[in-house]
């Protein structure tokens, strides 16, 4: 049924599933942290969110060099996995953090989230689509 709706040479038709699950998977995640994180941003007024977008703004200034740098350091089949991994990592210490934590430590740990958030976003898509920029070619669409 699938070839009836796009045209997908066999050969690829498992390359093309595995990477609209992978999307899914990385886009369903944001979508699921997304209101958590603007849920805790907003905890204190919409006056912190300027302090926050501006901590987004810095942290951001300061991730992107070092993601290129990991790009161009370490293999795809090395970097993904790790960066994957320590991203999920991140999500179950914040999950802890936030169940286990006082009220005033939790407030910290929702600023911090809130930046992550956007950083995680930045890594999880930027791999997802480099990896589908070596997997596919140009031709191939």
């Amino acid at each position: 049924m699938l070839h009836r709706l796009i045209q997908i040479e066999s050969k690829d038709r498992g390359e093309f599933l595995w990477s609209a699950a992978w999307f899914s998977t990385v886009l369903g995640a944001y979508y699921i942290v997304r209101p958590v994180r603007e849920a805790l941003g907003s905890m204190d007024g919409s006056r912190d969110l300027r302090t926050l977008f501006t901590a987004v703004f810095v942290t951001m200034l300061i991730m992107v060099p070092i993601y290129s740098m990991l790009v161009n350091t370490f293999e795809r089949r090395i970097l993904v996995p790790v960066i994957y991994r320590f991203l999920a990592l991140n999500l179950i210490t914040f999950s802890l953090c936030m169940r286990f934590l006082d009220p005033q430590s939790l407030k910290l740990v929702a600023r911090v989230f809130f930046v992550w958030v956007t950083v995680y976003v930045l890594f999880s898509t930027s791999l997802f689509w480099s990896v589908m920029a070596d997997v596919f070619s140009k031709d191939e669409g």
